[in-house]
């Protein structure tokens, strides 16, 4: 299987393959019906979005999906084994669903780091129940085993990012900058505003408002492409 070392080679099939749409070692949850599996992730979702993790209550998941406990406890071992496969699955939804749009074979850091945030905004308005599920995740204090899980989940987009960022064109950088201090505060910059977007009242789920959101990532962009580049 390719890797993120692969990165400007990957296609549309090799992200899939680094991403599966069903977490591995839930292969009990993925033989069951469609909507059934759909009702139970969206009632796992809209609960653990609206609440931090100790708050949530696996008798209103199970309440809201019509289901047992037991049954849904047949599925993941425990509370913290269903919070784990969410994790996961949303962050492989937004890897198939970002990366395969960015021209990962571009050398011009600014054109893949402007489609990358692009998308990640475009990802996040398409899902926006799972979006507030991740940015709960990114803030709440979670037991250690989901602190890594989550944790984990970080270092897989800063992986993917130092892959992109190791397949930039050098001579277009200013002679004597310290590439990998500029790259980090790129990335690092990047993140945070489209983190911020999506908190904010800006980001109202309106096709509309993505224009202003945009202006403001190609703002950014030239800022620091003028900072960076020759």
């Amino acid at each position: 299987m390719k890797g993120f070392s692969d990165i400007p080679n990957l296609t549309k099939e090799d992200i899939h393959q680094l991403f599966p749409e069903e977490p591995e070692g839930y292969e009990r949850f993925a033989r069951i019906p469609e909507e059934k599996r759909q009702r139970i992730i969206r009632s796992a979702l809209e609960e653990f979005a609206e609440k931090k993790y100790r708050s949530a209550s696996t008798n209103e998941i199970v309440r809201r999906a019509g289901i047992s406990k037991g049954l849904l406890f047949h599925y993941f071992e425990d509370k913290a084994g269903l919070y784990r496969y969410l994790i996961i699955r949303i962050r492989n939804l937004f890897f198939r669903d970002i990366m395969p749009v960015v021209d990962l074979s571009d050398q011009d850091l600014f054109r893949v780091m402007t489609s990358f945030t692009k998308e990640k905004l475009r990802a996040s308005f398409k899902y926006p129940l799972e979006t507030r599920f991740y940015m709960n995740v990114l803030q709440d204090e979670l037991p250690e085993t989901l602190a890594e899980c989550r944790d984990s989940t970080i270092q897989t987009a800063m992986e993917a990012m130092i892959a992109i960022e190791a397949n930039v064109d050098e001579d277009l950088m200013r002679p004597g900058l310290d590439r990998v201090k500029a790259l980090k505060v790129l990335s690092w910059s990047m993140r945070c505003l489209s983190d911020e977007v999506i908190e904010s009242d800006l980001f109202v789920y309106d096709s509309k408002a993505f224009d202003e959101i945009f202006e403001i990532v190609d703002e950014y962009i030239v800022f620091f492409r003028k900072l960076f580049y020759k």
